[in-house]
């Protein structure tokens, strides 16, 4: 299984949607979902701004295990919950 699956399904689980998080890292809204076509892995250079944009570690997007247990960011996930709920509230402003 490619990082792309691990990506879909936690932003799912988060209720973020993938558009969201192509936004967020400064890529076109079908950046993840042609990845996600070719059932692809996602570039290195961009696992970093993905794990930041979902609010996780590069190691949970990558299934590798983690060499030092870093303290369990809850700012930086409930930052990401923020941001999506925020988008969905100014879409929902928009029309």
């Amino acid at each position: 299984m490619g990082n792309i699956q691990t990506v879909k399904k936690i932003s799912k689980e988060k209720g973020i949607s993938l558009a969201f998080v192509c936004r967020q890292i400064g890529r076109s809204h079908g950046y993840l979902a042609e990845i996600a076509n070719r059932d692809g892995d996602v570039p290195e250079k961009m696992l970093v701004p993905i794990a930041n944009a979902l609010g996780v570690t590069v190691e949970e997007l990558t299934g590798e295990e983690q060499k030092e247990k870093p303290t369990p960011s809850k700012e930086s996930e409930l930052n990401a919950h923020a941001k999506a709920i925020t988008m969905q509230l100014a879409k929902l402003v928009n029309f």
